[in-house]
């Protein structure tokens, strides 16, 4: 909080009494808050190295702040791996950033990156945000691998003229730093060269460090209406690098397709099925009537609804209100029974299942003579 005074002087027609105010600006701004960012460095093989650990307040404050900090071992240990270290952090008003320096050994051991902690905690004026930060020490000791070599499939959709290139990425398992080379030759399969594609051959080079490389073969374009073709890709010779995936399979996609002859309608399963539209957890009730009385047809024997299922899940089908017996059957879009009630008295008739996604029906069937009103309500549980 910040004050200031306000005095009064040469009173007219009066006298003073009390000539002097103070005013206290009360400050509302919520205190900053402190975190400490993570860290890596890359042992040597003997003496010492600094790893690095920025503290940052994401604002500057008026007062000074002050936070602790402390190392932790992980699969790193403290003597060992790293020198154990802990302290106080004081940002001064107006400072904002401040670093935490921890000594990392260096050994000739082949081992496996190692980690450990810098913890925060008791943060003065400062809320901690942030307070842990994870120390990774990368082993320098590694042992010499020699990368592996492979080649992609790849594919392509022929034109009616012309050439396509059909691209193969040439790729090694980890960079070198030695110069890698390997052989690639092209071989027929049911696609023929000078017919099909060209033939091509050559030497891939990789430079130190890099990856990945390209080989293009280009493929011809026909109006010949035929069966999708490949070829081959193969690698040899390879130096500096072991031979992994040495053949890649190129697909011609023929373009020229005879005429789709279009789908003949499909009859629906249940034509008169009532659509009851997309089934949800909100419940769908439908009020009806069912059966024969006294053998005067005067109403069919069934009725049939139709709902559909976006996403798995478990559906109810629930029938009552019905004083003679009757049962429920659910069938999918391909007119397979999936379930059927139990058929129990005139106790409500209930089917719980699980669906996948898709069309399914719903038929409600009196048992024996007589007719019946009922009520059939559908959601998902």
């Amino acid at each position: 909080n910040e004050k200031f005074k306000l005095t009064l002087s040469r009173p007219q027609n009066a006298e003073l009494q009390d000539n002097q105010a103070i005013a206290t600006i009360v400050d509302n701004d919520a205190p900053p808050k402190i975190s400490i960012s993570d860290a890596t460095v890359t042992e040597g093989n003997r003496g010492q190295k600094k790893m690095e650990f920025e503290v940052k307040l994401n604002n500057p404050s008026d007062k000074t702040v002050r936070v602790n900090y402390a190392t932790a071992d992980g699969n790193a240990k403290s003597g060992q791996d790293y020198q154990r270290k802990n302290g106080v952090l004081t940002f001064k008003p107006g400072e904002t950033e401040k670093k935490v320096s921890i000594s990392v050994l260096g050994d000739n051991r082949n081992e496996n990156n190692e980690k450990f902690e810098v913890n925060l905690s008791r943060a003065r004026n400062a809320r901690l945000s942030d307070r842990k930060a994870v120390g990774t020490i990368r082993d320098n000791d590694e042992t010499v691998v020699v990368p592996e070599v492979s080649i992609s499939d790849a594919r392509v959709t022929e034109g009616n003229r012309g050439e396509k290139k059909m691209k193969f990425e040439v790729e090694l398992s980890a960079a070198s730093q030695k110069t890698v080379q390997v052989n690639y030759a092209t071989k027929d399969g049911s696609a023929k060269s000078g017919e099909d594609y060209e033939k091509v051959s050559g030497v891939v080079k990789f430079q130190p460090g890099q990856k990945k490389k390209v080989v293009s073969v280009p493929v011809l374009g026909d109006n010949r209406n035929e069966n999708n073709e490949e070829f081959e890709v193969n690698l040899s010779r390879a130096k500096n690098a072991k031979l992994s995936d040495r053949k890649g399979v190129g697909t011609i996609q023929d373009n020229d397709t005879e005429p789709v002859k279009p789908k003949e309608p499909v009859e629906p399963i249940f034509p008169d099925a009532i659509n009851l539209g997309l089934l949800s957890q909100k419940q769908i009730s439908r009020v009806d009537n069912i059966g024969l009385i006294e053998g005067v047809n005067n109403r069919d024997t069934e009725d049939f609804y139709r709902f559909k299922v976006r996403k798995e899940g478990t559906v109810s089908i629930f029938v009552d209100n019905f004083v003679q017996d009757l049962g429920v059957k659910l069938y999918d879009e391909d007119e397979t029974l999936i379930n059927q009630s139990n058929v129990d008295g005139i106790r409500a008739e209930v089917i719980q299942t699980t669906l996948e996604p898709g069309v399914y029906y719903v038929e409600v069937f009196p048992v024996g003579s007589g007719a019946t009103g009922y009520r059939l309500i559908a959601n998902i549980v």
